[in-house]
Formats: structure tokens, C-alpha cells, sequence
């Protein structure tokens, strides 16, 4: 494998300005400090996307001549694979007819970063080195940074590209919201000093649930964006793990007018907006840590640039990244040791920075937030110019911010009281009159604050509208959790039944939970499970692989300490090779073993479980 380089000397350009490359960690395009908000492009305009605040899209080839012109004229960035091919050019074929380039010629200056994934990534390693190589050697003015989208192998695929592309979902990954941040932070352990990482955050239920759903109800097609909570959470705890870009996942174009897809536009258009105010921590601040708040359910974590630093609080109670539940607090306050006793702290609210009061305690400086909601921004300085260019940043949108908020809070009421309607009949006549009465309460409060943010957006008070519309979510978001908590058995059922991770899915959870619950279960179809005989299993089809790891060793077998019933159980032992000093974090499994096939026909349900 090679090693990357720097992705362009200094002083060489595109055109008239300096070309994207990166110093550090850090992405420099046309002179300035550059945070990428990309999305999955599915056939929509250049320009809407620009409206929606996205700078990047990614394309699954390199864009046509007239793609190119649109993004000239926007001043849009594309992402996409090299018109390079990852293998030699076999004898006789053609490089103008198939594609494939010896050089990358100037009409792709509109690219960002060239892709150059492989899949599965595990097994093409070096394929990805060798198309690397060929790619930096193809470019003909400045060599752009190379990405790599990546589930693991992250150390070595640091020494081949520029930067990775995480693609584990902070949603329906088995990760607390808190947790994922912290596996972000660990793969910076694993990678080349200094260099980036993206996350993907998705704004749809897996492809893979939905499959299962189109087989379970005969091609039925299934609600299938995630709430605007969920989208939202998911991103800050990516930008906590200090991502250098995000990557929305998106199949269907943005630009569909069911309400559905407009929901989804217009909560992706509030984050960029937001991310655009904040861009300058974002793709240039240094991560410093967290504080600690008085709610246990935030978390904070704190970045620093040379005149400012930026603190993020986001919720991280139990199951919040499928219904997060009120989510808010009154008076909340957070400590932030460190910070210098002239800092100033200011919340960005609607399009403002608004005054928070300070005060200085053991083990830091606390800072005291009047109302919480789902997530936050603090700014930090007392540099005056910073402070001003931050405000400027935030007045242009401000008016934006408050409308869109207004739109998701009013798309919300409508969607939740869509979902009550579609829930059986028998679901809240079950519940107490206490619990019946506070969610009627809740939908009530919510419909008043919404009244109220249509007054303020009338007389232009921008920040008691945002306010108001989130006050209006607060309420709703309580009403939501109480109900699904009630109709999927609590928290960890969301592990059980894979539709039990969206509010807006619960008649169709309930649905499959009602069949499956009345369907006879079949034998065991999974030869050797009980895990008596090796030779029973090695002649099923059951494999162990070795990972290889240079920190780890790994072991499997049948053991009489991990029976649960019989004689023998399967254990996995995995070792540090220094005792004394384990790894923090290790980048792939040292040990693994892979269960054989097993037949089934469409329509079957499967039910997996182990001990």
C-alpha cells in the first residue's frame, strides 16, 4: 500500500482560484475554511438543493457536461468517483468509448473529492492503493483528496486516502446516541494523525427494513422517512465526535411534494442553515473535551478556534435516537472547565445570539440556559469581532429559521394525529384516564403555541416564534413517547421488533407484532446451533475467521463454562497481545465465527435469538 501525500502543493490553483485540498484536517476551498454538507443526489436541481443549503453533492459516476455548467453557475462541489478505472486498461479496449481516462482532464474542476470506494472494502485493499495511486498520477493540474467509504479497516485505509467516509449509521446501529460519539471519537485513534472523517446520517428507515416490510404486506408500500429528531440527533452527535462533513443518505429526490418528502427537505434545510452559522468551529475548531451539565440525559462537548470556541449540547436519554420524548429542561446549566473568566457566552436562537449568564464555580465556568430543547449552541469569546461576524452569519437566515420551524411543528401535529387515527381502536382505551388526558392535554398545548409562532411570524418577533414552534414539538414529543412506549413494551423492544424504532411506523409495528405473535413456530433451521458436536457444525457449514490483528489474538471454541443448557457452549476469546498496555480500541474483530445458510421462502417470519 502507499502512503498519501499532501493532496496539493501550496500556490497551485483551478482556474482563477486555489484549488480544494486540505491542511491538516482541515478542507480549504477557494481560500476559506470549507465544512461540506453533501447529499445522495436523486435527480433534482442544482438549484433547489443550493436552496435547501446543501454545497455538495455525491454522485455514483462523474457528472456530464451539463451537471458540470449548473454547479459552475451555483457554485456548488460534486463528489464522485474518478473517470479513472480502478483496473488496467485491457488490450484493445477503447478509453474513449468505455469512459475510462489516462488523464483527468480541467472540466471536472467542479469536483471536490474523487471516491474511490471498492466494495467490499475488506477484500480490496489493495485494489483501492493501486486505484489511488492512478488517480493521483491522472490529475492534470491539482491533485484533489481522495474519500473512502468505510465500516472498518480504518488504520490501513488511512494511508491510501485522504479521508474516510464513515458510514455506520448513528440510527438502528445498536448504539446509544452518547455511545456513538464515542466510537467516532475512537476511530480517531485508529487513523493517520490529522486525517478527516465524514459521517453518513440517514433521513430514511434502513433499505433493509423496508425490503422486509414490501415482503410482509404483499408490496404495501411503508412510511419511511425518519423524524426530524431523529435526523437531528443523529448529526449532532456526529458533529460532537468533531466530523469534519456529513453525508445525508437519501434514495428518493427531495423535491417530491407528498408531505412526507417535505418534511424531510425542510428539516434537512434547518440543519444546513444551522450548520452554516457554525461553520467556522465546524471545519476548523479543535475538539477540547466536554463539561458537565445538570441534566444527565445532555451531553456536551466543546470546540476551539483561535477567537471562539463553540459548546454543542444535544439529548441522550434512553432510546432517543428512535422517540426522544420531551427532551427539554428549564434552567439547565453546564460547566465548562478551562474557560477563560472573560468569555462571554451566547445561545444562537432563531437567528441571534442571545446573552446567557456565566457565573465561575469549582472546576470551571457555568453557564445557564433559561430553556433546553433537544439540542443547543452555545458561543464562547470575548472577541468582539467574532461575536459580530458570528451575528451577521446568523441574521441572514433568520427569518428562514423561524418559518421552517413553524413548518416542522405544524407538519408534526398533522402527522402525529395521522398516526392516532391509523392506531387500533383498543390502544388508548387501554391506557388510564390519567395518561389519555395528558396526551389530549399535550396535543392542546401544542396547537396554542403553534397559534401563538403564526402571531410572532406575522409581526416579525423571529425569536418568540422559534420558541413558540418548539414548545409546540416539546409537547408532541411527550404525547409520542408515552404511546409508544405503551404500544412496543418499552425501551428495549426496539432491539426486538425492527419497526419499532419510528414513532410514525407503530401501526405497522403493531401489525407485524399481531401476526408474528399468532403464527405457530417452526424447527430450529439452523444446523449445529446448540453447539454440542464440532463435527455436527464444521459439517453444517459453520466458519471461524482470524482478523489478522496486529494488537489482538483471537480464539474460538466449545466450552463447558459458556453452556446455557447441555454440555457445551461457543466461547470467543479475545486477547491483547501486551498485557500490560491493551489497546484503547482495536479497528477490526480478531475473532469471528459465521453461521451456515439457511433456506426460507418470502412470506416466512424469522425469529433469531441467542444467549
Amino acid at each position: 500500500m502507499i502512503s498519501a501525500g499532501p493532496s496539493l502543493p501550496l500556490g497551485e490553483t483551478i482556474g482563477e482560484q486555489p484549488a480544494p485540498r486540505l491542511v491538516g484536517s482541515v478542507f480549504m476551498v477557494q481560500g476559506r475554511e470549507f465544512f461540506p454538507r453533501i447529499i445522495s443526489y436523486q435527480g433534482e436541481s442544482l438549484a433547489f438543493l443550493q436552496n435547501l443549503g446543501f454545497n455538495v453533492v455525491w454522485l455514483p459516476s462523474p457528472p456530464g457536461p451539463e451537471l458540470l455548467g449548473q454547479a459552475e453557475q451555483l457554485g456548488m462541489w460534486f463528489i464522485c468517483p474518478p473517470p479513472i478505472s480502478p483496473d488496467p486498461i485491457r488490450e484493445g479496449e477503447s478509453s474513449t468509448l468505455s469512459g475510462i481516462r489516462e488523464k483527468i482532464p480541467p472540466d471536472f474542476d467542479r469536483v471536490l473529492a474523487w471516491d474511490v470506494t471498492l466494495t467490499p472494502v475488506s477484500s480490496q485493499l489493495d485494489r483501492i492503493a493501486q486505484w489511488a495511486d492512478k488517480v493521483r498520477r491522472a490529475e492534470s493540474r491539482a491533485a484533489r483528496p481522495l474519500v473512502c467509504r468505510a465500516e472498518g479497516n480504518f488504520q490501513a485505509l488511512s494511508r491510501v486516502v485522504d479521508i474516510l467516509w464513515l458510514i455506520r449509521p448513528p440510527i438502528g446501529a445498536g448504539l446509544e446516541l452518547a455511545d456513538y460519539t464515542r466510537w467516532i471519537r475512537q476511530r480517531e485513534l485508529l487513523v493517520r494523525p490529522g486525517t478527516p472523517l465524514w459521517v453518513s446520517i440517514p433521513t430514511q428507515l434502513p433499505p433493509a427494513i423496508r425490503a422486509q416490510w414490501m415482503q410482509f404486506s404483499s408490496g404495501r408500500q411503508i412510511p419511511d422517512h425518519l423524524s426530524p429528531e431523529q435526523i437531528r440527533l443523529a448529526l449532532y452527535s456526529g458533529l460532537a465526535g468533531g466530523v469534519r462533513g456529513v453525508v445525508y443518505e437519501s434514495d428518493r429526490a427531495l423535491d417530491a411534494q407528498d408531505s412526507e418528502t417535505q418534511t424531510r427537505a425542510a428539516a434537512l434545510e434547518l440543519l444546513n442553515r444551522e450548520m452554516e452559522i457554525l461553520e467556522p468551529w465546524l471545519a476548523a475548531g479543535t475538539g477540547v473535551g466536554g463539561g458537565r451539565t445538570s441534566q444527565p440525559e445532555v451531553q456536551t462537548a466543546l470546540l476551539r478556534t483561535e477567537r471562539a470556541r463553540l459548546a454543542l449540547l444535544f439529548w441522550t436519554g434512553p432510546a432517543a435516537s428512535y422517540v426522544v420524548g420531551q427532551a427539554a429542561a428549564q434552567q439547565m446549566n453546564f460547566t465548562l472547565p478551562g474557560l477563560p473568566e472573560t468569555h462571554e457566552a451566547y445561545q444562537i436562537l432563531g437567528g441571534t445570539l442571545r446573552p446567557l449568564r456565566r457565573d465561575r464555580t469549582a472546576g470551571g465556568v457555568r453557564v445557564t440556559l433559561e430553556e433546553f430543547d433537544l439540542t443547543a449552541a452555545v458561543v464562547l469569546s470575548q472577541d468582539t469581532l467574532a461575536i459580530s461576524a458570528t451575528t451577521r452569519r446568523a441574521q441572514t437566515v433568520e427569518r428562514r429559521l423561524a418559518e421552517l420551524h413553524h413548518q416542522l411543528a405544524l407538519q408534526k401535529l398533522q402527522e402525529v394525529q395521522t398516526v392516532l387515527n391509523r392506531l387500533p381502536s383498543g390502544l388508548l382505551e387501554g391506557q388510564t384516564p390519567s395518561v389519555v388526558s395528558q396526551i389530549n392535554q399535550g396535543l392542546g398545548q401544542a396547537r396554542e403555541q403553534l397559534t401563538f409562532c403564526s402571531q410572532r411570524l406575522q409581526t416579525r418577533e423571529y425569536v418568540a416564534a422559534v420558541l413558540a414552534a418548539q414548545r409546540a414539538q416539546r409537547a408532541q414529543r411527550l404525547s409520542e413517547r408515552r404511546i409508544w412506549e405503551s404500544a412496543v413494551g418499552g425501551v428495549e423492544a426496539t432491539v426486538i421488533w425492527p419497526l419499532a424504532g419510528c414513532f410514525r411506523m407503530l401501526p405497522e409495528h403493531l401489525e407485524m407484532t399481531r401476526r408474528v405473535r399468532y403464527s405457530a413456530a417452526g424447527p430450529n433451521l439452523l444446523a449445529g446451533s446448540d453447539f454440542e458436536d464440532l463435527q455436527t457444525m464444521l459439517a453444517a457449514g459453520w466458519r471461524n475467521g482470524q482478523g489478522g490483528s496486529e494488537t489482538a489474538d483471537g480464539a474460538v471454541e466449545l466450552a463447558q463454562e459458556a453452556a446455557r443448557s447441555g454440555r457445551y457452549g461457543l466461547r470467543l476469546v479475545a486477547v491483547p497481545r501486551q498485557r500490560e498496555s491493551p489497546p484503547e480500541v482495536i479497528d477490526s474483530p480478531p475473532v469471528w465465527v459465521i453461521s451456515p445458510p439457511i433456506r426460507v421462502q418470502p412470506g416466512q417470519y424469522l425469529h433469531i435469538q441467542g444467549w
